[in-house]
């Protein structure tokens, strides 16, 4: 995947399969550059936005993972794991 992300930096699914392998070999911090990478490649699908949220959140990066779920949430409003996720993290500021 590495090597496709590489080859083909255009195509997001390499960079998102490459930072789930990472992550499940706790290597978070590598596995959110590919998930960043991931959106950068194709910034208008919300799932990719949504993916980067839920890994930001896993790394207690909250304000980026608020960004991300409401960048995700502009693009597809109905989802409903993302706008409970985003409910939780707001809630825990106050």
């Amino acid at each position: 995947y590495e090597a496709i992300g590489t080859d083909w930096p255009d195509f997001p699914f390499a960079h998102v399969r490459r930072g789930e392998m990472l992550e499940q070999n706790d290597n978070l911090k590598a596995a959110l550059a590919a998930f960043e990478a991931a959106v950068q490649a194709a910034p208008d699908n919300a799932n990719l936005h949504f993916t980067l949220a839920f890994a930001y959140r896993r790394a207690d990066m909250k304000d980026e993972a608020i960004a991300e779920f409401q960048a995700g949430l502009k693009l597809d409003p109905n989802r409903q794991a993302a706008q409970e996720a985003l409910q939780e993290l707001l809630a825990d500021g106050q």
